[in-house]
């Protein structure tokens, strides 16, 4: 009797000896299962990337950056029941003010996801730590602007429409890639020396070395740019840039630094993280983590003939618009989907207002034209003091080799416009404009718009015996015409005649 309690406690001692073992044997299989035969983690497999969380943190939220379970649980039900709530008013997924032509997609085909993602935050972007973007710098903001202004147009070729009609790129594709409207998935194959990335959007893919070697040459530019990967420890970094100027992924330029990481965080998970550099588009870097979830669905193809066959109606459209004289009436050549009419007004304004802010002379909203340039005879030659307060002879262009312009921005006025404006100026000895004087008016509402003009002219100066000499300069701007310089026709005349 005395004995039972010491060979009981030798049990308990052995039973929790034989279970460790036991738990260290399975996390040791589970370990195992998750590298390759060459001894690096397994990335393999068919990943969805689905998930209602926001790229970027609620204002709600303010500077609550995780979710409870029963928090997370909540906004996945509450997102559910809006969609419910749609639905049975016919809208679904689409905007109620979508058309069918305007669109072509309804709730049936989109696939958002109903899922937050399992980091259980409150936005993907988690720096910086209030979860929101850094602003954008002002040339970012321009070239945003810009693109969205030149979608609102009637296209002139294929090149003026963005790369997602055009079936280039997908919308969530990458890299990076991103939860979208559809599509959401993505299959990783690895050998050893490479890790190939696949999407079901556009069935884009990447064959990416491991090795960590050298970029592409910096004049090399790719759509998707150029990915180079190494290990760091248990997780895949792969560095891509190299990008061409049309690739902008929420407005970054050709010079973007995009850092992925790919890391197995469980059997069934895959943590994609991504950093994106581009100090020529945001104030600072800023990183996004997502989830990933293993599934048995198959990547199936995604050929993207919808925009293939659309390119060309398009195009047919815009010429039966011309040929009937209302290339510039229709407000309908941005889908709904990517901000329609309003996204375009908003661009069209925004770069009106930094025109103005640049002390640029802004641009008639109706249709414009290039006036005709007349030259005028210019006055005798009159003494004018130079940089050192030294009195030059300003010479007339009679008596020397005249200048050649070389730069001049546009005037900008309405077609309706009518007369004309006789402008005398000088030109100094480095080709630049002075002492501008109106000698005749004939069209008094556009003389700030010819002088603003012309006062940014710039010139290969006069030469008189092999120097440059200030010159006088008289030139008769002549209001009138009826042709858009940058309307489709004369964009296309411009580019066939670059093509022979």
């Amino acid at each position: 009797m005395k004995h039972r309690p010491l060979a009981s406690t030798v049990l308990c001692v052995v039973a929790a000896v034989a279970a460790t073992v036991a738990f260290a044997g399975a996390a040791a299989a589970e370990d195992a299962e998750l590298k390759t035969s060459w001894g690096v983690p397994d990335l393999q497999g068919a990943w969805d990337f689905r998930s209602i969380t926001p790229l970027e943190r609620p204002a709600a939220f303010g500077d609550k950056a995780t979710l409870t379970a029963e928090e997370a649980a909540a906004w996945e039900q509450r997102r559910k029941d809006e969609r419910a709530a749609r639905a049975a008013q016919g809208g679904g997924d689409v905007d109620p003010s979508q058309g069918d032509v305007d669109v072509g997609y309804n709730s049936f085909w989109l696939d958002q996801g109903e899922k937050l993602s399992g980091t259980m935050r409150t936005s993907l972007v988690v720096d910086p730590p209030n979860g929101r973007l850094p602003a954008m710098t002002p040339d970012a903001r321009r070239r945003y602007d810009e693109r969205y202004a030149l979608w609102g147009q009637p296209p002139a070729g294929p090149e003026e429409r963005n790369t997602f009609e055009r079936c280039i790129l997908g919308f969530n594709a990458g890299p990076p890639m991103t939860p979208g409207a559809y599509n959401n998935m993505m299959e990783i194959f690895q050998s050893p020396g490479y890790v190939a990335v696949m999407t079901e959007m556009i069935n884009d893919h990447r064959v990416i070395p491991t090795d960590g070697r050298e970029h592409a040459e910096e004049h090399m530019r790719f759509w998707k740019g150029d990915s180079s990967g190494v290990w760091e420890g248990d997780t895949f970094v792969v560095t891509t840039k190299n990008y061409t100027e049309h690739t902008a992924f929420r407005g970054t330029g050709p010079n973007l630094v995009l850092t992925e990481r790919f890391t197995r965080t469980g059997p069934d998970t895959l943590l994609y993280e991504y950093t994106v550099n581009d100090p020529e588009s945001y104030e600072a870097p800023w990183t996004s983590a997502l989830e990933m979830r293993r599934t048995d669905d198959p990547l199936l193809e995604y050929a993207c003939h919808e925009g293939n066959r659309a390119m060309t109606l398009m195009l047919r459209g815009a010429r039966h618009r011309e040929q009937e004289g209302k290339a510039e009436d229709g407000k309908d050549w941005l889908a709904s989907w990517y901000g329609g009419q309003n996204r375009v007004d908003a661009a069209n304004k925004a770069l009106e207002a930094a025109k103005e802010e640049a002390g640029e002379a802004p641009a008639d909203p109706g249709p414009q034209t290039e006036p005709e340039l007349e030259p005028q005879p210019e006055p005798e030659g009159e003494p004018q003091a130079n940089a050192d307060g030294d009195e030059a002879k300003v010479h007339s262009t009679s008596d020397v080799v005249p200048p050649r312009r070389v730069k001049s921005p546009k005037i900008i006025y309405p077609s309706s416009a009518q007369g004309r404006v006789i402008v005398q100026a000088v030109i100094n000895e480095e080709g630049t404009v002075e002492d501008l004087k109106v000698l005749r008016v004939e069209a008094s509402d556009f003389v700030d718009a010819a002088l603003h003009a012309i006062e940014r002219w710039e010139f290969e100066p006069a030469m008189l015996d092999g120097k440059p000499v200030p010159v006088y300069y008289n030139v008769a701007v002549n209001f009138g015409g009826t042709e858009k310089p940058d309307g489709p026709a004369e964009r296309r005349r411009k580019r066939s005649k670059r093509i022979r």
